[in-house]
């Protein structure tokens, strides 16, 4: 499985950190606190973008990682562990949405902006399940990555730069 064949995976990643990020500045336009900016952006904004980072550095060497052999099982170990990261996040925010339905429901109008802060919290949890389903899309390929020197006799000697460019 190339680089082609992991463009669903990446899609689905990036359309899920695309929407955990629309929704994380829609939630820090939105809230009204008493806090100060910089505490705002490092509870809300800060986790997010962090775990975007860390996203990113999975997809710049997916495609390598894919294409190598000894590669290919850290590979899979770790886009199973950013699938089960991504769950467990999507969890937090699910939770979220929900308390913030329950005190809504106990107390109605209490909260200016209930249906702003379930639509935030809606698409943070939704964009980690899709981000979550990409890493784990990722994570289901061949268990070998193809064999550069397939059309070697078992006996020739392959040096440790050969095909390296």
């Amino acid at each position: 499985m190339g680089t082609n064949a992991l463009r669903p995976a990446h899609a689905l990643v990036a359309a899920g950190f695309i929407m955990v990020l629309v929704a994380t500045v829609g939630w820090f336009f939105v809230v009204e606190t008493n806090d100060p900016l910089w505490r705002q952006f490092l509870s809300t904004v800060a986790p997010p973008v962090a775990y975007g980072l860390i996203g990113w550095a999975w997809w710049q060497w997916s495609g390598f990682a894919r294409a190598h052999p000894a590669a290919l099982d850290v590979f899979r170990r770790s886009s199973r562990a950013m699938a089960a990261a991504s769950l467990l996040l999507s969890v937090i925010y699910f939770d979220s949405l929900y308390r913030m339905v329950r005190f809504h429901l106990d107390h109605p109008g209490t909260y200016a902006h209930f249906r702003s802060g379930v639509a935030t919290n809606a698409g943070q949890a939704l964009g980690f399940c899709l981000a979550a389903l990409g890493f784990w899309l990722a994570s289901s390929g061949p268990r070998r990555a193809p064999d550069a020197h397939a059309d070697r006799a078992p006996n020739d000697e392959v040096s440790v730069g050969a095909g390296v460019e």
